[in-house]
């Protein structure tokens, strides 16, 4: 569910969902808890392989936050040089 631009998803129910009405309030609460989630960079070769240590750019941002990694990405890397 998204309301005012954040994401939410369900995490529980207070309260019953179903029964009869009765005289008074019944109140039934839905528990929503923010998705949030990280960009990390990574720098592999082609089988796969760490060449460089991951940097972690964002983390437990809120879903739909712009991110821009473009100024991370190198022409090349000297293997001697982590």
């Amino acid at each position: 569910m998204t309301v005012g631009g954040k994401t939410y998803r369900y995490v529980s129910v207070q309260g019953s969902e179903t029964g009869n009405v009765v005289k008074g309030n019944t109140e039934v609460t839905y528990l929503y808890e923010e998705v949030k989630g990280s960009v990390v960079v990574k720098y592999v070769n082609e089988a796969g392989q760490a060449i460089k240590a991951s940097e972690t750019v964002m983390s437990e941002e809120p879903v739909g936050t712009a991110y821009d990694v473009t100024g991370k990405k190198e022409s090349t890397l000297d293997r001697h040089r982590r």
